[in-house]
């Protein structure tokens, strides 16, 4: 009861935090990431030039995969996780509103980690293999 009227208020729904997954990596609510540059980069935007200081992917879908193929490739038997250098630009592209003229201007550090931060959608889970 709100003390206007005697109906029940509904009661707010708490919204899940993000989690931290990294130093730069965060879990969205959605089940995507948010990668926080640690250099950010001016790029072309719709107003001008922007200063972009993230990078939010969504999480993949199946077709994601089944267009582009699967950017990570792992090899349980030696416990090694390689990226596809090919692969994984293309699939970033696709998961977030990033251009190529933003990917090539990061720096290396920033490049490796956001390709860090979303290789977990592209592993098995874990347990199932």
């Amino acid at each position: 009861m709100d003390g206007f009227t005697d109906a029940p208020q509904p009661t707010p729904v708490e919204q899940p935090a993000p989690q931290q997954i990294d130093d730069q990596g965060v879990d969205m609510p959605d089940g995507g990431v948010r990668y926080r540059l640690r250099q950010p980069v001016q790029a072309p935007g719709p107003k001008g030039i922007a200063e972009v200081t993230e990078i939010v992917c969504r999480r993949p879908t199946g077709m994601d995969i089944l267009q582009v193929g699967n950017p990570v490739l792992f090899d349980p038997g030696r416990a090694q996780i390689t990226h596809d250098i090919e692969k994984m630009p293309l699939m970033i592209f696709r998961l977030s509103s990033v251009t190529p003229a933003v990917l090539g201007k990061m720096t290396s550090e920033d490049l490796t980690g956001l390709f860090w931060a979303v290789t977990r959608f592209f592993l098995p889970p874990v347990g199932s293999i």
